[in-house]
Formats: structure tokens, sequence, C-alpha cells
């Protein structure tokens, strides 16, 4: 989760000095004197009952390591008095003390207090109707340039016509399988004389998962529809070449009922993030959101959201999208390399690089086949331990 929270501190980051200043479209000499030193908030809490998470963070330039804020209190209370405190997990990570969910029709507020003395406060904030996410699907697409692949798509509706504005986030596991499977090892017994052994692997290296997160915004609206419905909004989209779908593929989608205000924060940062170069382009002044800082000095990037959420996870195989011909074109490179006993040193110094791996010997002949890690060891790419969640 807290990987998700990441967003809006990557792109507020990305937006650097060229959102603190009102201008006309002209280029913006970065110097040190002109950097303005911004906390950013991404702060989320949602209708599932969790320990819920708030991140902090600086504006940092471009180059420089991110930068988390650390040493904060940070609290969430509302309308009843209740008071939920967020302890720091990691750095500028927080993560509430106990568990708890957000409730239609109670008012949430967010403060934080940071340890150079400044306080910022959000302003009161309600969740909106909840917002059944219909439908999540698979389906072959080709996108603007051509490119076959697959296209993630959802469906939402809200009977009551209340909830209008949304954001999506999700979370990809796709399944690795080595090209080659290979169950055995071989190691160098000893260097004089040359000796090889060949032993059982010690780890599973055949199957392996990878799951990654979204990392753009993502928003859509049923504002300019009749029936209240958001229908078939391309959430993600992935090359038919692509490693993620050669095998089979899960994900896990959010979906997030927005305010109005909310939806216009996201909006103007998805602008901004799109740009090609934020600095030669017009720009409209610093993004406003709803926390503010007490000090009229000082300032503060971010957005409180208080949201109703609704999850769905689906699979697919590759031939489910794709029922025709070959998986995709997909290519490691493996090309397979021999060494017989004239060459075994250079087979030792093959061996020794830490980028090879056994695939055979010939008795007969005395010759070991070996070729590259990526095409043997997929935890290179992932983790051999299957997820909880995962259905074959």
């Amino acid at each position: 989760m807290a990987m998700k929270l990441k967003k809006i501190q990557l792109l507020c980051n990305s937006l650097l000095v060229g959102l603190l200043f009102w201008g006309c479209t002209e280029e913006i000499v970065l110097e040190t004197k002109d950097f303005e030193d911004i906390l950013v908030i991404s702060a989320n809490i949602t209708s599932e009952t969790k320990q819920q998470e708030i991140n902090l963070s600086r504006t940092y330039k471009s180059g420089l390591q991110d930068i988390k804020e650390s040493g904060a209190t940070v609290i969430v209370t509302d309308d009843l008095r209740n008071r939920y405190e967020f302890r720091e997990n990691n750095p500028g990570n927080y993560v509430s003390d106990i568990s708890f969910a957000v409730q239609l029709g109670r008012n949430y507020s967010l403060n934080v207090s940071t340890r150079d003395g400044n306080s910022y406060n959000s302003e009161n904030v309600s969740p909106i109707n909840t917002a059944f996410l219909e439908d999540v699907r698979a389906e072959a697409v080709i996108d603007n340039d051509g490119v076959e692949g697959v296209g993630i798509k959802v469906d939402s509706f809200d009977p009551e016509e209340k909830a209008r504005y949304f954001r999506y986030e999700f979370e990809e596991t796709y399944l690795i399988q080595a090209l080659f499977n290979n169950s055995r090892d071989l190691i160098i017994k000893t260097l004089n004389p040359i000796e090889f052994e060949i032993v059982p692997k010690s780890k599973e290296e055949n199957i392996c998962y990878n799951t990654l997160f979204s990392n753009e915004i993502l928003i859509a609206s049923s504002a300019e529809t009749t029936d209240g419905r958001v229908n078939n909004f391309q959430i993600n989209f992935i090359p038919r070449d692509d490693l993620k779908v050669r095998r089979r593929y899960s994900i896990l989608v959010h979906q997030y009922v927005q305010s109005r205000e909310a939806n216009a924060f996201y909006k103007a940062l998805q602008d901004f993030s799109s740009n090609e170069n934020l600095f030669i382009q017009t720009q409209p002044g610093f993004i406003s959101g709803n926390i503010k800082a007490e000090s009229n000095t000082v300032r503060v990037l971010g957005f409180f959201e208080v949201s109703m959420v609704s999850s769905k996870r689906i699979f697919f195989n590759f031939r489910d999208v794709f029922p025709e011909g070959l998986s995709s074109r997909y290519t490691l490179g493996c090309d397979i390399e021999e060494f017989e006993p004239d060459f075994y040193q250079v087979l030792i110094s093959r061996l020794q690089s830490g980028r090879v791996k056994f695939l055979s010997f010939d008795p007969e002949s005395n010759i070991y086949s070996i070729t590259r890690d990526i095409c043997v060891d997929c935890t290179l790419f992932g983790t051999n331990v299957k997820p909880d969640f995962w259905i074959d």
C-alpha cells in the first residue's frame, strides 16, 4: 500500500520550481536560490477497515534523492471527536495506530505538525456515496501507435448518481516461467585438477511471480453521462510481447470515489505530468489542494482524500485474450554455449562471472552446456513465493 501512496509525492516532486510561480510561456532557468522547500502530503483514507497510511515528503531537485519527512505528528479526527493517531512506520510513511474505516455521513480532517514547528490542517472532508466497480476485463486492443496488446478496462455505476468522479489504482501480478527448466546446478569442485560437480538446486527457479503497482494518475468522470456510468475506461495497456502477459496475469483494481475538488486537483497534476518539458510550458501557478499551512509564509502541496472504495480482481492467460498463434515474440537471447574438456578453463571463468547457469552434461563427450542466468533463474525477475491470492 505504501507504494501506491507515492503517486502525489512523485508527481509533485517532478514539477519542482515550475509550480511555484506565475508566468508566461518561457524557459525557466533553475538555480539553487530559486528552489523552494515544500511539504508534500499524500493522504487518502478509505472505507476499507485497515491501518490507514499517509505519506509525507519534501520537494527535491531533479537528480537528487527523494526526501522523506520524518518526525512529524499526524492525526485524523472526525466530527464525533474520534481521534486517530498515526505513527511513523518507515521514513515518511505514517500508519494509523488502529484499523478503522471511514463512514458515510461523517466529516474528517487531517492535522500534520512537522519537526520544524510548522502545522498543516485540511478542510473537513466527507466521503461520497459508494459506486460499484461493475466490471474489470481484459481485451485485445491496438493503441494509438499501432501496437497490439491487452487493454484492461473498467465499468462503474452508482444507481443513486451521487458518485460522479473516480480515481483508479491497480496492483498487477504476473507469472514468470523460466525458458529452461533445470533442477540442477553446476559447481566448481576443484581448480587443480579441474573438477565439476552437478548438485540439486537450492531454490525454486522455474516458476516465479512479480507484482507492480500503478504509477500514474487514472481519473474518470460520469458527470457528462445521463445514466451515471463510467463505461469502457482503460486503466492499463500491456503490449502483446510484454513478459507480463506471456503466461498468466492478474490485476487487482481499486476504485476510489472522489469529490469534484479532489478530481480537479488530480486533473491539474495529471496535466502537468503529461507535459514533455514542464519548464517550457505555460505555467498556471501553484496547484492548490485542501490542505493549508497555519503560517502564511509556508507552502504545502497535497490533498486529503476520504474515499469510498470498491475493488475487483481478475485473472487471465495469454490465450484467453489472443486465442490464435504463439504467446509472443519475446526473447531473452538465450543462446546455449557448449564446453568440451579443452575449454573447461573458459567454462570456469564463465561460471565465476555469476551470469550463466548450467543446463546439461553429456557424459559421452564430456560436454557441459550453459546459458544466460535469466533464461534459467526466474528469481531474477520476481519471487518464487506464490501469492496467497493466486489461482492457477
